[in-house]
């Protein structure tokens, strides 16, 4: 349950600095108050309580975090892994290229049509991974 904790709490710490404070060349900082920060703002209050469940080690604490967890896992596949992988439209590339040109990108271009998920992106893909692994382990 410790590395659940631990694991989900380290995500959602880097999901808030990505997505409301930023960190130069890390993550952007949100411009503007849109239709998505209110949504990630929702996913914020979500996570809090998610946390709060496993910090009392409740067992629906787990469950509510893997649901979490691969909604979130599935978005970021969609958004960045699948375009990273297989390549993206033109209009895409651009869009993408312009918001997250500023930010470090470790990962190689594997297609000349794909985009490269930044750092920020690259931690959060590996945390879903690890919070589905541990979460997982626990109900089975």
């Amino acid at each position: 349950m410790h590395v659940l904790t631990i694991t989900a709490s380290s995500l959602f710490i880097l999901f808030f600095i990505g997505e409301f404070i930023g960190i130069k060349r890390f993550s952007r900082r949100p411009k503007a108050r849109t239709a998505m920060w209110n949504i990630n703002l929702f996913f914020t209050f979500l996570w809090v309580i998610s946390i709060s469940l496993l910090l009392f080690e409740k067992k629906s604490g787990v469950v509510f975090t893997l649901i979490l967890a691969l909604l979130w896992l599935i978005a970021q596949v969609r958004a960045h892994w699948i375009p990273y992988v297989l390549g993206a439209p033109e209009d895409y590339r651009r869009e993408y290229e312009k918001i997250f040109r500023n930010t470090i990108k470790v990962l190689p271009r594997i297609t000349q049509r794909g985009v490269v998920p930044n750092l920020y992106h690259t931690f959060v893909g590996l945390l879903l991974l690890g919070v589905m692994i541990s979460g997982l382990r626990i109900l089975f």
